[in-house]
């Protein structure tokens, strides 16, 4: 029986890239096993970089959004914004949508997001959706087809590509824009805090046993 296989790489320097497919050549070759060596390829700089993250404190009904946008020879952009009476996953979405609203049609994106359900909610489930008057497999209406409609025509409209990340496990541009939503949480929460009538916040004096 005869099995086909690829193995692929990816390293930030070119020059490291050729050697390393060079020693995997020599090491198949030294094992006795036919292979093709594919010359590296330098990855597209035209590409527009995205960490997107989405938060809720439901406790709070407090959400909040972010994105970071890494172009070729331009400053990282951070954007980030709260939202009241919301969930987690609107967050999510609202992530990428805010990016791909902001980004101009036809640079081939790559977003980064730890959300599975936004990944695969507008490449894979959406056509269902779509198919079956946004009713899920359970019979049920679609859960935020509001947002879901946005984004799935604006996916169609960019040349994106979506990449899962973990979540909280030291990528550096998730961890950033996990710090961007957390501010944007706290800072709406001391806003409602002091928006509210200063009589409310007069902390009560208990004079029982005063002499």
């Amino acid at each position: 029986m005869r099995v086909q296989t690829t193995v692929a790489f990816e390293v930030d320097d070119p020059e490291y890239a050729g050697v390393v497919a060079a020693d995997i050549a020599n090491f198949l070759k030294d094992m006795q096993i036919a292979a093709t060596v594919t010359p590296p390829k330098k990855v597209d700089s035209d590409i527009v970089v995205v960490y997107t993250d989405g938060g809720c404190d439901a406790k709070k009904g407090i959400g909040a959004w972010a994105y970071t946008v890494q172009e070729a020879g331009k400053p990282m952009q951070e954007v980030s914004g709260p939202m009241l009476n919301t969930t987690n996953n609107r967050m999510e979405m609202t992530a990428v949508i805010k990016v791909l609203q902001h980004l101009e049609i036809g640079r081939p994106i790559l977003i980064h997001c730890d959300s599975e359900y936004v990944i695969k909610g507008v490449t894979q489930w959406s056509k269902n959706w779509q198919r079956n008057g946004w009713i899920n497999s359970m019979g049920q209406p679609v859960v935020n087809r509001d947002l879901w409609e946005v984004l799935v025509k604006l996916y169609s409209l960019h040349s994106v590509m979506f990449k899962h990340v973990k979540g909280h496990s030291g990528i550096e541009g998730n961890e950033r824009v996990d710090e961007l939503c957390t501010m944007e949480m706290l800072n709406a929460n001391s806003a409602l805090i002091m928006s509210v009538p200063a009589e409310v916040h007069k902390i009560p004096t208990d004079t029982k046993g005063v002499a």
